[in-house]
């Protein structure tokens, strides 16, 4: 059994990365990251899921970092998004590698 981490990265801004969609929230909204919900569902039957919604839980770039590093999840399941990329992407490098996969969807 793996340990899978469901993971919406922190950003700068109120993200909402789901269905391959990604925008700047306009006001102080956010929406569930269905695809990260979703994916919850499918994977909790075969491995040990844990969520990370550093958007919903205002986390910093290093407060989110040691959190993952915490968890050590075997596989991080990432959202990304076109609003977001330039973030996004230096975060994920920094958590890629150390014997672990990295997927991303967005």
């Amino acid at each position: 059994m793996l340990t899978v981490l469901l993971l919406n990265p922190p950003g700068k801004k109120v993200y909402i990365r789901d269905y391959y969609c990604s925008k700047v929230s306009k006001s102080n909204y956010l929406f569930h990251p269905i695809d990260l919900v979703m994916l919850s569902g499918v994977l909790a039957g075969l491995h040990r899921v844990q969520a990370i919604d550093a958007i919903a839980d205002r986390l910093n770039p290093e407060d989110c970092i040691r959190m993952v590093e915490e968890m050590a999840p075997q596989v991080i399941v990432s959202l990304v998004g076109a609003v977001s990329l330039e973030e996004d992407l230096p975060f994920l490098e920094r958590l890629a590698g150390k014997g672990r996969c990295l997927l991303v969807t967005g």
